[in-house]
This record gives structure tokens, C-alpha cells and sequence, in this order.
């Protein structure tokens, strides 16, 4: 079996998301197409990622990934990379007035809904994908969101007015199934 397929299974196996997988595949291919692995090989790979201008994240991307590669199938090889410090700022929030407007000139009712869902309720756009009518608790004002990030649970938020758009868009609705 081709190491990259072994790789792959084991993440399979390990259940890591479809991103981690794909970032993982893209960085493991890019250091294996041009060196060979040793200790000397992988510093300067994340050293040039580093000079290259790549944020510190995307270089510990890259490093988890040959980190894991290496423990996972080419033993032999001890990893000894140290973590790249990141900048620990806060993001800056949209303005309410930019929000607002962005909802009053989307025409489809059902983006209007999720556009709202994303700002009041603080969740990502892969969760909110994944809310069904079930998750929503209109009497409480919350959501759930299941498996989200890092496949924990949480519970989070909703505005009454986005609560009003989701009751409007429930009853206007031609499917209904369970998932909005």
C-alpha cells in the first residue's frame, strides 16, 4: 500500500475532518515532492514556508501535518520542530450598520435568514449548515449545534428578530423537511 493511502486511512480511522485531511494531504505531498525526509529536510521546508511571507498558522499546519506523518508512517525519524509563535489579536467585528444593510439588499429569503443566523448567533459557516428545525429552541432564544468545531457540542444564541425570520421562513417554505 502507497504511504499516502496508509496516511490516509489512519486519519480515516482517527475520524480528522475533510479540511484537516486535505491540509494534511496538500503539505505532506509539497514537502515529499522535493526532499527527503530527515530533520534538516523538514526545518528548512517550514523555515522557507516562514520566509515565504506564510502566516504563522499555515506554518503550524504544515508542521502538524509532517509531524503526523512522521510518527503515523516513517518512524525513524524523531521530530524535533518547534511551534510557531502566532499574534494573539481580536477580530474586528462588522459593523451593525454594514450587516443590516447586507440583509435588506439580499433578495432570497432563505439567505437573509442564514445571514442572520451567522451574525447574531456567533456560529461558522459549516454549523450553520448543519442546524435542522429541531436544533432551534425559539422559547429559550438558543440554537444548538451539534459536532461543531473540533466535533463538540455547544449551545448559542438567537436574536428575536432572526427568531422572527425563521418562523416566517418556516411557514413560506415549500420543503418541509426537517433541515431548513
Amino acid at each position: 500500500m502507497e504511504v499516502l493511502e496508509q496516511l490516509n486511512q489512519t486519519m480515516e480511522i482517527q475520524q480528522y475532518s475533510g479540511d484537516t485531511k486535505k491540509a494534511y494531504n496538500y503539505y505532506i505531498n509539497k514537502f515529499l515532492e522535493k526532499n527527503k525526509p530527515n530533520q534538516e529536510k523538514i526545518n528548512e521546508y517550514l523555515c522557507g514556508l516562514s520566509k515565504k511571507g506564510f502566516a504563522p498558522s499555515t506554518v503550524n499546519i504544515a508542521r502538524s501535518s509532517l509531524i503526523y506523518f512522521f510518527k503515523t508512517i516513517e518512524k525513524p525519524i524523531t521530530i524535533k520542530i518547534p511551534k510557531v509563535k502566532r499574534d494573539t489579536t481580536l477580530p474586528k467585528p462588522i459593523n451593525r450598520e454594514v450587516i443590516v444593510k447586507l440583509i435588506q439588499n439580499t433578495k432570497n429569503h432563505k439567505h437573509k435568514v442564514l445571514i442572520g443566523l451567522l451574525y447574531s448567533s456567533g456560529l461558522r459557516l459549516a454549523e450553520v449548515i448543519k442546524v435542522e428545525w429541531n436544533d432551534l429552541d425559539f422559547s429559550n432564544k438558543t440554537v444548538r449545534v451539534n459536532k461543531g468545531k473540533g466535533r463538540k457540542d455547544r449551545i448559542s444564541i438567537l436574536s428575536s428578530l432572526v427568531i422572527k425570520h425563521l418562523k416566517d421562513y418556516k411557514e413560506k417554505r415549500v420543503n418541509k423537511e426537517n433541515k431548513y
